[in-house]
């Protein structure tokens, strides 16, 4: 594996879905028509996470910039 990184075998993914919130609060399985669920078929099992203190690095300071150029003008 990959360091930085974690698998998570039975955290949930929607990654393969179609969702829309069509009232306030409610979201629908685009494939479906019904309410999203999480017995869903497009539902999987398995993902794999990361971490990368570089992009972190970079992130927090691109966040800082704009805050400051935002609020100090």
């Amino acid at each position: 594996m990959i360091p930085g990184t974690m698998q998570l075998p039975q955290a949930l993914t929607a990654r393969k879905c179609r969702f829309e919130e069509r009232q306030p609060g409610v979201i629908i399985n685009n494939d479906t028509g019904q309410p999203a669920t999480a017995n869903d078929s497009c539902i999987e099992r398995g993902a794999t996470i990361a971490y990368n203190a570089e992009a972190t690095a970079a992130a927090r300071k691109d966040v800082v910039e704009f805050l400051t150029n935002l609020f100090h003008k």
